[in-house]
């Protein structure tokens, strides 16, 4: 404070001479690091040996560095002695001194305060007391002391005390103080560093985001490039917290410009746009720092996967991980990196359902490990390292299973989950395997009851287990004694399995107890859900087992409370949703049964599924589109398609009940239009998509994958495998030619992306399976060539004709095909979704990370269950404020009926007002696994007495026409096959019904498909495969009329086209596509001995009688010309005089045709026409 503020007195010197010391002890004094040599020598060694020396002993104490405490009991008694307002200033440093050495006391922290505050009053308004105004006027609270104390104590104590407005209040007043002493400087580092991290705790992002923003511009004039990419990584944590996705994804495309010198050779960013990013500031790139900048450039396109993946776009976070792994091999990447990204590509193309993509990089890190047999380079040897480390973790061995899983290959997976088992899990790791096992047995029970196989798979082997030679690597994955003989037990004992029944619900109550002892009810109502499962397979076979009913009923109940523990809400809307169902089957088992806990649930299961993740847009022509909220990751949308499915089941049989009224929210049209869409997205996402159908009479091979196709990485030069040099091979699969079959152009093909392949590995003497063959059940088929003495099987390799395996390069279309789907469900999700919807996927991203942090027990389940809520009702808010840029096109209009695809069954319900049946619903339900029971099965639902009313008609004439209107008509009397495109189903359903209607007084007794699911499209392509063959070979089989959506239109004409026969099926087929903005397109079958147009006159004569009524409606006009043209088709049959005028110039042929037809022949037999008696 200078020699102004020294006082005569002794106990103000005494006092400045402590704080002096002390500033020493904490080095914050001037002279801290001078070297001050003893003045008094000789008088200090002269007192040690005076007899009086115990005061100065005393006085010595003080002076000692580690006597903090005797210190601060000398100021406290001093401090109260000074006097004001002579010593102001002293008093003030004694407070600020005083102050500092309580900061680390926690019991003093009140005091602490009040000491600093004095100190800054004393400050504030001693200084103009003691000294006249002028420059002196500096000091004081504006001088160096008077900083420090708004710094040091009045901040850090406030913060310390949890006043966070106060403390960041004084750090910033502190900051004005520094900036008014240097006015020369940019600002405050230091506290520009601590402000950081005090906001970020009090969770302040926008004051946050300010700091750290301040210290990256101080990072980049430090030139410090790892303080860089730091700063970096934590301001776009702050952006996610913000749902500042687009901010986010902007800095970081900036920080990765700044990374790249202009002058090296390096890698270039990850970018969506073709523009060259902007360059405000880069590093120099140093020869020999390659390791330490692949490792920040790797760190930054990590955040911006995360961006991409919070804000739901998936496919380009899997983008990102991809453009890494494509810098080798002209860049090496670090040792490790390249192995830990790989197995990232695996986890997000395993939530993508990009289930070929994923086994291909659980495939390259498996071929890391077998690389060191060829090659014994020290770079390959820590390579194969690495991925030794990473195959061994419990994260690579449940990836593994999940990816068997959604497969399909259930015995494969159970094998993956005996290793995993067979290691050292934790709790929650125990639990996540017998949770996935009961699942997969689960899976397994369901396909027996579909199979009707219930014999025991037992082995008839020895039980010894090997190696198969299909999964290698599980010989070095067990590599001791006792994982191996665990591994031998568990696969045993999956093998002995009697009941899969049984060891689900085994393994289920073992997970729900794992989970219950970690605190978790939210996998606990998933494990649940998966034994409600379980019974209700059972009750859709026996529906009126009590006792079944009565068990599923129970568990319900739990899943519901477990359900409003969490408030999780997909677990809660499956809960009700299942609950209802079994409500539904208690109605039917006893009809006296209590209604009103059915439509309670039935009631919280739309309310649930309209505010949180379906909305309603509007359309043409006072339509609606019901889509998803969000463009959400597969297994949300597939549990979205079977709640919707089971809610249209329920809401069939509220309506089938008597004095039962329908919940207020139940919509038939919103609930059609919700689950056409869905059906849709899940065909997109779909996991198992199918092979193309290949032609009986000439059966091919499924291709093998090209021979110039080098998968797995090469020795030679230590190559990953390129993730875009395989788009060449597979280019064709994606760019789908057009075909002499369809009536649409297929547009332009989508972008292509990287795509990589891995094959399996092969291990040694033992050959793979010739394309095309299928592998047998036989307990005893051998696994190798025996006619080779070479490839002798080994004691120790096990059987594995139990386990799923597909012919060589089945997999690698399938991959393909994959990928088209993938690059149309973006196109589609970037087309319909708009930035805008960020916020509602920051409420998402937050209850995702609060699931994360309860799972690692960070987070107790009350705080979880708040978030839960949180998130419900910030959605409710936020989801009608978005809005989505769907095209003006026509959605669901009417609800005429719904075709419900659920996996082996298929269900039609008809639920019009205008039904002439007994009741106003009606539920048909049959199996349909394939394309003959789908026709067999379809031909049993009465869609022919479905009534139109005259405004439907109108429509359809008005979509149509009436030239082509005719000429549909010629085709349906002629009994040849109508397929019916258009993207709307209610578009499709009304066009048929309406084209049914006008062909009375005929009726078209054949099979009716309405509106069929986009899940239905491999079947239908092979229904119309079959009726192809059967025309062709003169075999009798049903025509039939169908509608479908556009995609599943060219689904169809692609899988058409890969067989030889795709050109014959447009000789017996009929198509229309109705176009409402345009014309529309009608294809008659080519084949003119069968398929002709009704004869130009007839036709002319409806076309003329509807444009030239004036007046009246022209749906009575059009019935009344149909009926005379059906009046003159019946009476020409007797080939009267009075009728060869009307033909004199035509040709017969039509008529004579549909004289054959079983239509014309039903009716002339028996028909409730008025003109049968007449004409027989």
């Amino acid at each position: 404070m200078g020699l102004l503020s020294t006082s005569t007195r002794a106990t103000s010197v005494q006092v400045l001479v402590l704080c002096d010391v002390q500033n020493l002890v904490d080095r914050l004094s001037p002279i801290t690091d001078e070297n001050i040599p003893p003045i008094f020598h000789d008088d200090q060694m002269s007192s040690r040996h005076s007899h009086d020396s115990e005061p100065q002993d005393a006085l010595d104490e003080l002076f000692h560095p580690d006597n903090c405490m005797l210190r601060m009991e000398s100021l406290e008694a001093s401090y109260v002695k000074l006097a004001m307002p002579h010593d102001v200033l002293v008093k003030a440093k004694c407070a600020h001194v005083l102050s500092r050495m309580m900061l680390g006391h926690t019991e003093m922290w009140p005091l602490c305060e009040s000491l600093a505050m004095e100190a800054l009053r004393l400050l504030d308004i001693g200084f103009p007391l003691s000294f006249p105004k002028g420059e002196s006027q500096r000091q004081g609270l504006f001088g160096h002391v008077g900083r420090h104390v708004l710094e040091t104590l009045v901040g850090t104590v406030l913060a310390h005390n949890n006043k966070y407005r106060f403390a960041i209040a004084s750090y910033e007043a502190a900051q004005q103080l520094y900036s008014f002493q240097y006015l020369n400087r940019r600002g405050y580092e230091k506290l520009d560093r601590v402000c950081c991290g005090l906001c970020l705790h009090q969770g302040d992002l926008d004051r946050a985001l300010q700091y750290h923003d301040r210290v990256l511009q101080w990072t980049k004039e430090h030139e410090n490039c790892n303080e860089f990419v730091y700063i970096t990584q934590m301001i776009n944590s702050i952006l996610l917290q913000q749902s500042q996705f687009r901010l986010a994804a902007h800095r970081l495309q900036d920080a990765l410009m700044a990374l790249r010198d202009p002058l090296a050779v390096l890698p270039p960013a990850y970018t969506k746009s073709a523009a060259p990013a902007r360059r405000l500031f880069h590093y120099k790139f140093h020869a020999n720092g390659y390791d330490a900048w692949f490792l920040h450039d790797i760190q930054l396109h990590l955040c911006l996967r995360d961006v991409y993946k919070a804000s739901g776009r998936g496919q380009e976070a899997l983008h990102v991980l991809q453009h890494v792994l494509s810098y080798e091999p002209k860049f090496k990447l670090p040792r490790g990196r390249r192995i830990h990204l790989t197995m990232l590509v695996a986890e997000d193309a395993l939530k993508l359902r990009q289930l070929e993509l994923c086994i291909s990089m659980l495939r390259t890190i498996e071929h890391d490990i077998a690389m060191d047999n060829n090659n014994t380079a020290t770079t390959t040897i820590l390579e194969s390292k690495h991925a030794w480390e990473v195959m061994a973790t419990f994260r690579y061995l449940k990836c593994r299973a999940r990816c068997y899983f959604y497969k399909g290959q259930y015995h494969r997976c159970a094998l993956w989950l005996a290793v995993a088992a067979s290691k050292g899990l934790s709790v929650r790791q125990r639990a996540d395997v017998d949770a996935l096992g009961s699942r997969c047995l689960l899976q397994l029970h369901h396909k027996q009851l579909q199979d009707g196989e219930f014999a025991p798979l037992q082995r008839t082997m020895s039980g010894r287990w090997g190696f198969t030679a299909q999964e290698p690597s599980l010989g070095l994955l067990l590599s001791t004694k006792s994982e191996q003989d665990s591994f031998h037990s568990a696969m045993d004992d999956h093998w002995n399995i009697r009941s899969y029944t049984d060891a689900c619900t085994l393994l289920c109550w073992k997970a729900f107890d794992l989970y219950g002892t970690l605190n978790d009810p939210v996998r606990q109502t998933k494990v649940v859900l998966t034994l409600v499962r379980l019974d209700m397979l059972a009750l859709e076979k026996h529906t009126s087992d009590v006792s079944s009913l009565h068990q599923a009923t129970a568990l319900a109940r739990q899943a519901l409370d477990l359900a409003a523990e969490s408030a999780v809400p997909m677990k809660m809307l499956t809960a009700l949703v299942y609950t209802a169902q079994l409500q539904c089957w208690w109605t039917k088992c006893n009809p006296d049964h209590d209604t009103h806990e059915l439509v309670a649930t039935t009631d919280e299961a739309l309310r649930l599924l309209f505010a949180i993740f379906l909305r309603q847009v509007r359309g043409s022509h006072d339509s609606i589109h019901v889509v998803p909220l969000l463009p959400f990751p597969p297994s949300v949308l597939m549990q979205l398609e079977a709640a919707v499915g089971i809610l249209l089941h329920i809401g069939a049989t509220i309506t089938q009940l008597d004095a039962v009224d329908v919940p207020a929210l139940f919509s038939w049209r919103d609930l059609e239009s919700a689950y056409h869409c869905l059906n849709q997205c899940t065909y997109w996402y779909s996991a198992q998509p199918e092979t193309p159908a290949s032609d009986d009479s000439n059966p091919q091979p499924v291709p093998a994958r090209p021979v110039h196709v080098r998968v797995g990485r090469q020795p030679q030069h230590q190559k990953q495998l390129s993730l875009s040099s395989i788009s060449d091979i597979v280019s064709f699969s994606f760019f789908r030619r057009p075909d002499s079959f369809t009536c649409a152009d297929h547009g332009t093909p989508l972008p292509l992306s990287p795509f990589a392949y891995v094959g399996p590995i092969k291990s040694r003497g033992v050959s793979s399976a010739a394309a095309g063959d299928a592998r047998s059940r036989s307990q005893s088929a051998p696994a190798t060539n025996d006619a080779d003495p070479s490839t002798a099987p080994n004691p120790d390799d096990w059987d594995d004709g139990e386990l799923e395996v597909e012919p060589d390069g089945v997999d690698f279309w399938r991959a393909c095909n994959q990928e088209y789907r993938k690059q149309h469900m973006v196109q589609w999700s970037s087309n319909m979704y708009a930035a805008d919807s960020d916020a509602l996927w920051g409420i998402w991203y937050c209850h995702r990370v609060t699931d994360r942090k309860f799972k690692s027990g960070r987070v107790t389940p009350s705080a979880f269950r708040l978030a839960s809520l949180k998130l419900i009702f910030d959605i409710r808010l936020l989801s009608h404020s978005t809005a989505l840029h769907l095209p003006t096109t026509l959605g669901t209009t009417d609800s005429f009926g719904v075709v419900l695809h659920e996996r082996d069954c298929i269900s039609v319900v008809a639920h019009s007002t205008t039904i002439n049946t007994s009741t106003p619903v009606d539920v048909f339900t049959f199996p349909a696994s394939n394309a003959l029971s789908l026709h067999q099965g379809i031909a049993g639902v009465p869609f022919q007495n479905q009534a139109v009313t005259s405004a439907q008609v109108e429509r359809v004439l008005l979509y149509l026409g009436p030239k082509v209107l005719m000429k549909v008509l010629s085709s349906m009397l002629l009994e040849i096959p109508l397929i019916v495109v258009h993207s709307s189903t209610s578009v499709v359903q009304e066009v048929l019904f309406v084209l049914t209607h006008l062909m009375r007084p005929f009726r078209w007794s054949f099979p009716m498909l309405p509106a069929l699911p986009m899940s239905c499209t491999s079947m239908f392509a092979d229904l119309i495969q079959d009726y192809t063959k059967a025309k062709q070979k003169h075999r009798p089989m049903a025509p039939f009329v169908a509608g479908i959506s556009m995609d599943m239109w060219r689904e169809c004409t692609y899988r058409l086209s890969t067989v030889q026969s795709s050109s014959d099926c447009a000789t017996c087929i009929s198509v229309l596509q109705v176009n409402l903005s345009s014309k529309c397109k009608f294809q008659l079958a080519s084949n003119r001995s069968s398929a002709v147009y009704m004869q130009p006159r007839l036709r002319r004569y409806v076309v003329d009688a509807v444009t030239t009524t004036s007046g009246g409606p022209a749906s009575a006009a059009l019935e009344a010309a149909l009926q005379e043209v059906y009046r003159v088709i019946l009476q020409s049959f007797q080939k009267a005089p009075s009728f060869k005028q009307w033909f004199r110039l035509e040709s017969q042929e039509f008529t004579k045709l549909f004289q054959a037809t079983a239509t014309c022949q039903a009716y002339l037999n028996g028909g409730d026409g008025r003109l049968s008696s007449t004409v027989v």
